[in-house]
């Protein structure tokens, strides 16, 4: 039986950023060979493969562009770099996109199948994505065993006056 997987952090916390970790997390996601935190489980040939569903992977700029500093009025709790942002892990249990064995080894059931799947999937979370989060980023990550969405997403919401107003902690 396959399931939908939505992770938002380790141990059930959302991992949020700041605009001083937006950077990690773009080269990240980006696969820049220049940062060390790259996965070391991502096949480096597949790379292309990856692709933006949201955004051009300039997370930075994306989240940037919508904190604007004058009309975003954060909390005074003392803390100088606000939460900015919060990651969404998007996949499927491999049983949805390949024949599994016993011993979790995986195979295309037909390559056009795999082909369908993934296209259904993939426009069906982008969906979810724009409709129940404010995402300004999406990247579909095919260098992996499973497929997989990293998405971040701004916790605010413009009010009628333009003015974010905070929709997470």
């Amino acid at each position: 039986m396959a399931f939908a997987i939505l992770a938002t952090g380790s141990k059930h916390k959302c991992k949020k950023s700041n605009m001083g970790s937006l950077k990690i997390k773009e080269a990240h996601i980006n696969r820049d060979e220049n940062y060390e935190g790259i996965a070391k489980h991502a096949d480096p040939k597949l790379k292309d493969l990856n692709q933006n569903l949201i955004g051009d992977g300039d997370i930075y700029s994306a989240v940037k562009r919508e904190i604007d500093p004058i009309k975003y009025r954060p909390n005074q709790t003392g803390n100088n770099e606000p939460v900015v942002s919060y990651d969404l892990l998007l996949t499927a249990s491999p049983e949805y996109f390949y024949e599994v064995d016993q011993d979790k080894n995986c195979t295309y059931k037909k390559r056009e199948d795999y082909d369908k799947r993934l296209k259904d999937w993939t426009e069906k979370t982008k969906a979810y994505l724009e409709k129940e989060h404010y995402c300004v980023a999406a990247s579909l990550h095919l260098d992996e065993t499973t497929p997989h969405i990293h998405a971040t997403a701004v916790p605010f919401q413009k009010n009628a006056e333009g003015i974010y107003d905070k929709t997470m902690t």
